[in-house]
């Protein structure tokens, strides 16, 4: 019997709507953890999610069957939901409408996962912007100013 197999890792990344500050880090974890689950229930478990209070780093696994565009949007909509059943604070709560997705080898996994845990120090001095900047950059990924920032 022929089989389809893979290992796919994915780093996605999104920032709030205009990378306003809206997710406070009292309810980071939380919002993760709901996250991580939004994740496992398509079947594309992540590895590791982090981030700021204007952005999110996923680290996950893509199942064959499944195309980014649609995990990306069902991990926006469901954790968009959860965040405005919180508090009202967060009624208006949205995300930027794009992302970036960007393939990690297996070799490198654990390289990414420090890097998404580290998120709080190594944002004392570069903001999302640059961050984002870099790993386009990185990826070789070409990119116009007006179109990354929505």
């Amino acid at each position: 019997m022929a089989q389809s197999l893979s290992n796919l890792l994915i780093h996605l990344v999104f920032s709030t709507k205009a990378r306003a500050p809206l997710i406070p880090t009292t309810i980071q974890a939380e919002l993760y953890i709901y996250m991580k689950g939004i994740a496992r229930s398509m079947h594309a478990p992540a590895l590791e999610i982090g981030g700021m209070e204007d952005h999110v780093h996923i680290l996950l696994v893509l199942p064959r069957t499944c195309m980014v565009s649609d995990v990306v949007k069902v991990i926006k909509q469901g954790s968009t939901n959860w965040l405005k059943k919180q508090e009202s604070r967060f009624w208006d709560f949205s995300w930027q409408r794009g992302y970036g997705a960007f393939s990690v080898s297996f070799s490198s996994r654990q390289k990414v996962i420090e890097y998404i845990q580290q998120q709080k120090k190594l944002h004392k001095n570069r903001s999302y912007e640059d961050e984002f900047r870099l790993i386009l950059k990185m990826h070789e990924v070409p990119f116009d100013e007006t179109y990354v920032w929505d």
